[in-house]
């Protein structure tokens, strides 16, 4: 799994259990990607206080040493496992959380940014936000998640964009010891006017199975399994996120892995809502795949670089 090379772990230091499972999946995924370099940052935000405060209060600034050695101690807490041959190197950026991030990604050509999530958040802005407009691919870990690996799940539409992340899941479910199972899933609905073609709705839900099976096969023959177990399924549900939602349950899945479409125009900077909604509701690692520089440009010009 050498797509992941170069990664960029954004820590918050205020809240523990949220850095320690970013920095126990983060060692997990050097360990299978035998990763070059992790990037640890910390984002502060700005302040601009007057000269007689700083002269008052001197021990307000600067903030840069202390940070960074909260942060080497919060990695070496719990990085132990790490791949002993990669590079680690600590940051501390002021500014805007989402824009520096952003740059930071784009400045050190970062394959993977690795993002946590407090337990119960249903207003995970920051992850929405870089998840939204980063040019690489985007790992959500969810505060308490172990790193366990043994069922991967890859909802699909059969675009080339769930080609892309099952490829990446089967690189996932390769690197594990024993390799981890994938199941696709494919959730399809009726259409509203059925009903003018002269079947029945129980009819036409099976013409959709039948045509999604179809699809499926035409996707898997286009993918190397690498002798990875990979098992479809198909789900009448008007609801994709609920239908989603349900099979991680179903078959205790272990990472959610969705691939995001690459259009560089400004419309596609709305992330969908489906992906949305499962950023803030589902409770384990969330891997949005995203073709390494897709949107750089587009970046360039939000950032104004």
């Amino acid at each position: 799994m050498e797509r992941y090379e170069r990664l960029l772990v954004c820590l918050e230091l205020a809240v523990e259990p949220v850095d320690q499972a970013i920095i126990e999946y983060t060692a997990k995924i050097t360990r299978m990607a035998k990763s070059k370099t992790v990037y640890f940052i910390h984002v502060v935000p700005t302040f601009d206080l007057p000269a007689d405060l700083i002269e008052t209060y001197p021990n307000l600034m600067p903030v840069d040493e202390m940070e960074i050695a909260l942060l080497q101690d919060r990695v070496n807490a719990f990085f132990g496992t790490a791949y002993p041959e990669t590079d680690i190197q600590f940051d501390v950026l002021e500014g805007e959380t989402v824009t520096e991030i952003l740059r930071y990604a784009k400045n050190k050509l970062i394959d993977l940014v690795v993002l946590g999530k407090k337990k119960a958040d249903h207003h995970v802005i920051v992850t929405e936000k870089v998840t939204r407009k980063s040019p690489c691919s985007v790992l959500i870990i969810p505060e308490g998640c172990g790193t366990a690996l043994q069922q991967i799940l890859v909802p699909v539409d059969f675009s080339r964009y769930s080609e892309i992340a099952l490829n990446v899941a089967i690189e996932f479910a390769a690197a594990v010891h024993p390799p981890a199972q994938i199941q696709v899933a494919h959730t399809y609905d009726v259409p509203a006017g059925y009903y003018k073609t002269g079947k029945t709705y129980d009819e036409f839900a099976a013409i959709m199975a039948e045509h999604a099976r179809e699809k499926y096969q035409q996707l898997i023959q286009r993918v190397d399994v690498q002798g990875i177990a990979v098992q479809p399924v198909f789900k009448l549900d008007s609801n994709v996120v609920n239908s989603i939602e349900a099979l991680l349950t179903q078959e205790k899945s272990d990472l959610l892995v969705l691939g995001a479409r690459g259009q560089t125009d400004p419309a596609s900077l709305i992330l969908g809502s489906k992906t949305t909604k499962l950023i803030r509701q589902i409770e384990i690692p969330m891997l949005v795949v995203r073709e390494k520089g897709d949107r750089v440009h587009l970046l360039e010009a939000l950032l104004q670089i």
